[in-house]
C-alpha cells in the first residue's frame, strides 16, 4: 500500500475513533463475538495456512495459536464490563467529601506489527486488547508468512468496516510508512534491530509503544531437579514451531556432574517426540525461509554437535539439534539463535553460570529447573528480565492470568489476558469533589493557627 493510501487509512479510522462509535461496551462486545465466530468458522483454514507457512501439525496449530486467540477472546468477552468500569481509590480523609478513582480509557488509533514465527496469535492477541479496549486498529502481519496474511485479511477486511480495523499486507518499507503515521499506540512484535526502528519513528509523533522483543533467554538447572521431566520439557520448549519462539530457552547451563545424563535424557526425548527422523515426522515444523535456515546452518560450524545437525535446504529442514561451544566469540553466542538448535553449557558452580548471563542484554525471560525453594527466591531476585520461569519452559505464554513482556533490549509493556486490555488503554486518574462543605482553612490570609492544624491533619491522614 502506497504512502498516501495509507495516510488516507489513518485518516479515515481518526474521524471514525472520533465519532465516539467504539467506546461503549455493546458496540465493544459486539465486534469481540463476531470475530470469535470467524475464527471458529475460518479454524481449518487458518490450520491450514500454518500447515504452509511454518509446517505447524494441527495439534501444534491449536495449541500456540487458534485456541490461544478463542480463548483470549472468550476471556476478554467474559470480563469486558468490569474492566470498563471505573477502579476505586481509597482517598485521605483530609480530601473529605472527595473520591478518586480511574477509569481505562481507548488510546485512540492503534497499530499492530505482527511477527511471521506465530502469524495468526501475534497479530490477533493484540488486536483483540485494542478492540477491547475501543480503540481503532490496524493490523500489519509479516511478509513471511504470506498464507496467515491471507487468512487474516480474509477474517478482517472482509467482515469489519476499514476505519475501525483492516489488514495491512505490506513489505518493509510499507511497514516503516506505517510507523511514522500519527497513531496513538504502537504494538510490535518483532527483533530488536527493527524494534529500535519503531521506536525511533514513534518518538518522532511521540507515540506510546510497546515492544516485545527477543534476547539469550538463559536457562539454569539445578542438580536438584527431576532429569526425565527436565529433559522433556526443555525438549518440548525447544523445539516447537522448530525453535523459532522468542520465549524458548536460548542456552542452558547444566551441571557438569549431570551432563552426560541429561544430554542422554534430552536425546531420548527428541527421539520420542519426533523419531529416529524427524524430517519424516509429523509434529516437526520447518524453518520460514532459506535466508533464516543458512543463518542457522551457520551458528552451527563454530559448535560441537552432540547429537543432530542434519539439514535440507530445499525442505527448509533442520533436525533438532544439540550442541556445545566454548568459544564465547562463536556466532551461537553473539545471536539469539530462534531455531531447533539447544546450546548446553557445563558448570561447575551457580557464580559461574550467572556471571556468563550478566555478560548478555537483558532477556525476555530466565529459566530454572529446581526442586530448591531457596535458590528460585534467590535467582528470580538476582537474574534482571522480563519474566521468571521455574520448572517448564514457554508454556508461561498461555497463562491467560499472567502479564508477560520484556525489560530493556527484550523489549518493555505487558501484556496478556487483562494485561492485553490495559496496555492498550489509557488509564485516567479522576478526582471528584462535592462544593460543600469548603473549608476556609485551605485559603490565605495563613496564620501560625491554620498551619498547627493543618499540620495535625495532615499527621492523622497520611501516618495511619
Amino acid at each position: 500500500m502506497e504512502s498516501t493510501l495509507l495516510q488516507q487509512l489513518v485518516t479515515r479510522q481518526q474521524a471514525y475513533f472520533q465519532t465516539g462509535a467504539t467506546r461503549n461496551y455493546d458496540f465493544r462486545k459486539q465486534q469481540l463475538r463476531r470475530l470469535l465466530e470467524l475464527v471458529q468458522a475460518h479454524e481449518a483454514a487458518i490450520a491450514a495456512a500454518l500447515m504452509q507457512d511454518l509446517r505447524k501439525s494441527p495439534m501444534e496449530a491449536y495449541a500456540t495459536e487458534i485456541g490461544v486467540v478463542m480463548e483470549e477472546l472468550r476471556y476478554h468477552l467474559r470480563h469486558l464490563r468490569s474492566w470498563m468500569a471505573p477502579e476505586s481509590l481509597p482517598t485521605p480523609l483530609i480530601h473529605f467529601r472527595a473520591k478518586s478513582y480511574t477509569l481505562a480509557v481507548p488510546h485512540g488509533n492503534t497499530l499492530i506489527i505482527a511477527p511471521w514465527n506465530y502469524p495468526f496469535m501475534l497479530a490477533l492477541r493484540p488486536a483483540i486488547g485494542a478492540m477491547a479496549a475501543g480503540n481503532t486498529v490496524v493490523i500489519k502481519p509479516s511478509e513471511a508468512a504470506p498464507a496467515v496474511s491471507r487468512i487474516l485479511e480474509d477474517i478482517i477486511n472482509k467482515h469489519f468496516r476499514e476505519e475501525y480495523c483492516k489488514v495491512v499486507s505490506t513489505d518493509a518499507k510499507g511497514a516503516a510508512a506505517l510507523v511514522e503515521q500519527p497513531f496513538d499506540f504502537i504494538f510490535f512484535t518483532g527483533s530488536s534491530e527493527v524494534g529500535r526502528k519503531v521506536y525511533s519513528a514513534a518518538a518522532q509523533n511521540l507515540t506510546p509503544v510497546a515492544l516485545e522483543l527477543g534476547g539469550k533467554n538463559p536457562c539454569i538447572v539445578d542438580t536438584n531437579m527431576h532429569l526425565e521431566i527436565t529433559a522433556a520439557r526443555l525438549v518440548w520448549g525447544k523445539f516447537t514451531n522448530a525453535g523459532q519462539t522468542c520465549v524458548s530457552p536460548d542456552y542452558i547451563f547444566v551441571p557438569r556432574s549431570m551432563e552426560q545424563p541429561l544430554t542422554d535424557a534430552i536425546i531420548r526425548n527428541i527421539k520420542k517426540c519426533y523419531g529416529s527422523d524427524p524430517q519424516l515426522s509429523g509434529s516437526y515444523g520447518r524453518i520460514i525461509h532459506e535466508g533464516h535456515w543458512e543463518r542457522l546452518v551457520g551458528l552451527l560450524k563454530d559448535c560441537q554437535i552432540v547429537h543432530g545437525g542434519s539439514a535440507d535446504k530445499e525442505d527448509l529442514y533442520l533436525e533438532p539439534t544439540v550442541v556445545t561451544c566454548s568459544d564465547p566469540k562463536a556466532a551461537i553466542w553473539e545471536q539469539e539463535i530462534f531455531g531447533p538448535v539447544m546450546l548446553l553449557v557445563p558448570y561447575d558452580d551457580m557464580e559461574e553460570a550467572l556471571a556468563t548471563i550478566r555478560q548478555h542484554p537483558t532477556p525476555l525471560v530466565a529459566y530454572l529447573f529446581s526442586n530448591n525453594d531457596a535458590l528460585a527466591t534467590r535467582l528470580m531476585r538476582e537474574i534482571s528480565c522480563g519474566d521468571f520461569v521455574i520448572n517448564d519452559a514457554v508454556v508461561h505464554f498461555g497463562d491467560i492470568f499472567m502479564p508477560v513482556g520484556g525489560k530493556g533490549q527484550s523489549g518493555f509493556g505487558k501484556y496478556q489476558g487483562k494485561a492485553t486490555f490495559d496496555i492498550f488503554s489509557h488509564h485516567i486518574s479522576v478526582y471528584h469533589k462535592r462544593f460543600f462543605p469548603d473549608l476556609s482553612l485551605r485559603y490565605p490570609p495563613y496564620s501560625g493557627k491554620k498551619t498547627s492544624l493543618f499540620r495535625k491533619l495532615f499527621a492523622f491522614t497520611y501516618n495511619r
